[in-house]
């Protein structure tokens, strides 16, 4: 196993302190009664909106999490096997990445011999590239949308405050004790979707960053087993060029 490269179990071991952190905040908050106490001040239900999207987005990068990790503990074992000498049965059996990414090349190879093992490992790794991406930009995108919305439960606060105004004569002093409760509605929506919107974005976003920094650990270690284990044995002993870390793009 490269030393340089941490081990899944820090990934997984990240991701869960930063979660439980989350859990037994909103679980003190619940328990304390603030969360159903500052919702219930937004009368548009934005910030109830705002907490039906994160969950969604929670769920999916949940999901992006097992499969990262679980991929990068079937690769380490397998590394840690081919540099023993016994990983190629490993390779053959296992349905993981690697295995599918080592039996992709090794076909392509057999039909396009004008290619050098490490062209078709490049561009195998493109579309591997892809399809790692895109199990995270939905879940980027949903982070993203829980700014968004609480920008509009800014903007329906507003309009809520203002509406205090409409069709009041403001030359009269009585008048006023008129305007205060949808001015401090509107404020209140205001604030509150801001808050929720603002506080649920960033806690997704950072399960986001953590996921995408195992992903980028899982596209070195499939280079690192390609280079050291694979490539070689195709070029005739000598891999002709490293393959770009990553991925080629």
């Amino acid at each position: 196993m490269d030393q340089r490269l941490a081990s899944p179990y820090c990934f997984l071991a990240t991701w869960l302190f930063f979660l439980a952190i989350g859990i037994v905040f909103s679980a003190y908050m619940w328990w304390e009664g603030l969360i159903y106490y500052t919702v219930s001040l937004d009368n548009t239900k934005i910030t109830w909106l705002i907490i039906a999207v994160f969950f969604i987005g929670l769920a999916l990068i949940t999901h992006k999490m097992i499969y990262v990790f679980g991929e990068l503990n079937k690769t380490c074992k397998i590394q840690e096997a081919l540099s023993q000498g016994d990983g190629h049965d490993q390779i053959e059996k296992n349905n993981c990445l690697i295995s599918y990414h080592i039996k992709a090349i090794r076909n392509l190879w057999q039909k396009r011999k004008e290619l050098s093992p490490t062209e078709l490992h490049d561009k195998n790794m493109e579309n591997i590239v892809m399809m790692l991406d895109d199990l995270t930009d939905t879940a980027h995108f949903i982070a993203d949308s829980l700014v968004t919305l609480g920008l509009l439960g800014t903007v329906a606060g507003i309009i809520i405050a203002l509406s205090g105004f409409m069709g009041l004569d403001i030359g009269r002093a009585e008048i006023f004790t008129k305007m205060v409760r949808p001015m401090s509605e509107g404020m209140a929506t205001a604030f509150i979707t801001t808050l929720y919107g603002q506080a649920l974005w960033l806690f997704l976003k950072l399960l986001c960053l953590i996921v995408d920094r195992g992903t980028v650990q899982l596209r070195i270690r499939l280079s690192l087993v390609m280079w050291k284990h694979s490539l070689p044995e195709w070029n005739g002993g000598n891999a002709r060029e490293t393959p770009k870390e990553g991925g080629g793009g």
